[in-house]
């Protein structure tokens, strides 16, 4: 199941009138066509193709508002506006841009029509309908066959994807994938959970066919007092119809290494309220890999890992999830779980048939210190299909965020920095973002990318570098910000295979370069950039677009005969004047004086040679 994230801090700003005929709506104000504030007019526009369903991008004035999308606008708090995405986070406009906040103090809503609730057992051939609302399918799911999107009253259930929805246990809704899991729908997101309809009784409805789930418990009062126990406990079960859901305690669980041979899920106990369950490993994995090693199809939802470690000279890449898992179908599904303090967050082998799924995870303070053991916080080897959303990627030591050989690879929603620190982030020296260094179907969408200062590498992502290993191949870059500060030459996309990257409705802040080679890139939301060579003339009408922008001649400078004005992106460019400009050197703006000076733009003109 997927919950993904608002996309709103993007950091451009948009030319608007200081004054406008409106009247400025009413605190408790909701949109259904506009809304006026003192910064102007809002409206939605198109809705958001790119991941996030059931936002929309939101526009101000009949144009974008910093890139900002959502789900409903709001006005509250003396006139300000709110947005609020489909992941339930709100973000307020302030000087041109979007900042996340606290939901808004609003007035009671509209009493919801009254509806009436499916009976527990009923299965989803048109629509059900719980308290939540009226539950349909939506188009299928491309990137695994049989899985339909879930739609909650005509918008998507935060991205849900199932096969098969059910009404069970009071009125909640479950929905079975493909992969034979289950997921319940509780405050608005999708959790792991057990086969709703294991237990039905005679008069309840019949169960589908399929395994039986067996629920164990760990922890203080449970079945088992440490997870490795019951998963040795499952794997004694000589019937491989049952399938096993261990249910954790919160509480730490030092030096606990399971061991999974069997499909199952290891999950936070639903019903125990309290801290986190972590996995602290303390001496060096006994198993060499991992602390869970897993052969099998694997869940995990909610758990901690933290600790994973080897000696450098058996590799030092200790995960806290190591998939060796070689069978046909096999899934690695990772659920609002934390990898922290770890050589290596999550290391997977190389089985084509495989299927690997992140979601609402965070990836913190992850890597191996030795620069010559270059370990990344989720390698995912040569898989059918890789799927990372809702996540935060931070503190990386030296090796990638993320790293997927995988034949698809869709990174949609998160929040990755690379060489740059975050609130409980130590700023880390990873070297890569994104890495995708086999090629494949790859999709980047929605994602904040920011590097740093302490990156060991300017290039922010990587797509085939090494050489592109399957017959299909596709790079689609879409609703991205991607912000540099303190690296010179900044590449956003390096593209050496040039298999054309498909960019859209992307934000570039201090970057050099967006897509190297320049000419690997076409842009579907109608820009373009400047082949290296292109030169404009002071005085012509013409344009030039690099990273940076787009740059044309304002009127002629004063006092100097032959030079006009630079403009770039409408308003002028920290005083540049000059009688030529040529793009150059890979996408870089050049400007020639009427002495025959040349000057570079880095965020500022530098005198240089000529190009």
């Amino acid at each position: 199941m997927k919950k993904l994230s608002f996309i709103g801090l993007l950091l451009t700003i948009v030319a608007m009138s200081s004054a406008h005929a409106q009247s400025i709506s009413s605190d408790g104000s909701i949109l259904l066509e506009t809304l006026t504030t003192s910064d102007g007019t809002w409206t939605f526009g198109a809705p958001y193709p790119y991941g996030l369903a059931g936002n929309w991008y939101i526009n101000l004035n009949g144009q974008s508002a910093a890139g900002g999308v959502g789900s409903e606008m709001v006005v509250a708090n003396s006139g300000m506006l709110y947005a609020l995405g489909t992941d339930s986070n709100w973000y307020l406009w302030v000087n041109g841009g979007w900042m996340r906040t606290s939901s808004p103090t609003l007035a009671a809503r509209p009493a919801m029509p009254l509806i009436v609730p499916s009976p527990d057992g009923s299965v989803l051939v048109g629509s059900l309908q719980t308290l939540a609302g009226t539950w349909t399918f939506g188009a299928a799911y491309p990137w695994a066959p049989g899985n339909w999107y879930i739609n909650l009253n005509g918008q998507s259930a935060a991205g849900g994807i199932g096969s098969e929805l059910v009404v069970a246990n009071d009125g909640q809704v479950y929905a079975l994938g493909t992969d034979d899991n289950w997921y319940v729908w509780q405050n608005g997101a999708w959790y792991g959970s057990a086969n709703p309809l294991a237990n039905s009784g005679p008069s309840g409805p019949s169960e589908p066919s399929g395994p039986n789930t067996v629920v164990m418990s760990v922890g203080p009062g449970g079945q088992y007092q440490t997870i490795a126990a019951a998963a040795a406990a499952a794997d004694a079960d000589s019937n491989p119809g049952n399938y096993y859901d261990i249910r954790v305690m919160p509480g730490t669980y030092t030096n606990d290494f399971p061991y999974v041979t069997r499909p199952m899920t290891i999950e936070v106990d639903p019903n125990s309220a309290g801290g986190p369950v972590v996995l602290n490993a303390t001496v060096a994995l006994p198993n060499q890999k991992g602390i869970i090693l897993t052969v099998a199809s694997l869940t995990v939802n909610g758990l901690t890992f933290t600790g994973a470690q080897i000696d450098n000279s058996l590799g030092g890449n200790g995960a806290g999830i190591r998939d060796q898992n070689t069978a046909p179908g096999a899934t690695l599904t990772i659920l609002n779980s934390t990898f922290t303090g770890n050589q290596e967050g999550i290391l997977t082998g190389a089985n084509a048939d495989q299927t690997v799924t992140v979601m609402n995870s965070n990836f913190v303070n992850n890597g191996n210190p030795d620069i010559n053991y270059f370990q990344h916080a989720l390698y995912v080897g040569a898989a059918g299909s890789l799927t990372v959303s809702n996540s935060l990627f931070c503190g990386q030591l030296i090796g990638h965020n993320i790293k997927s050989r995988a034949q698809v690879t869709t990174i949609s929603g998160n929040q990755i920095y690379d060489g740059a620190a975050n609130a409980g982030c130590n700023a880390g020296s990873s070297s890569l973002a994104i890495d995708v260094p086999n090629g494949g179907v790859a999709s980047i969408s929605g994602n904040q990318i920011i590097q740093g200062a302490t990156s060991q590498n300017n290039k922010m992502v990587d797509y085939g570098e090494e050489g592109l290993a399957y017959g299909n191949n596709s790079l689609v870059v879409s609703g991205n910000s991607f912000t540099n500060s303190g690296i010179s030459n900044a590449v956003g996309i390096w593209d050496p295979s040039c298999m054309t990257a498909q960019l859209s409705n992307n934000t570039f802040i201090g970057i050099t370069t967006m897509v190297d080679p320049a000419n690997c890139a076409v842009f579907t939301d109608g820009g373009s950039v400047s082949p290296d060579g292109t030169i404009l003339t002071a005085g012509s009408n013409g344009s030039l677009t690099t990273a940076a922008g787009t740059w044309s001649f304002g009127g002629p400078a004063p006092g100097r005969p032959g030079e006009w004005l630079i403009v770039l992106n409408g308003s002028a460019s920290n005083g540049g004047i000059s009688a030529k400009l040529e793009v150059a050197n890979r996408g870089q703006m050049y400007a020639l004086t009427a002495f025959g000076t040349w000057w570079v733009w880095n965020n500022g003109w530098s005198q240089t040679a000529a190009p």
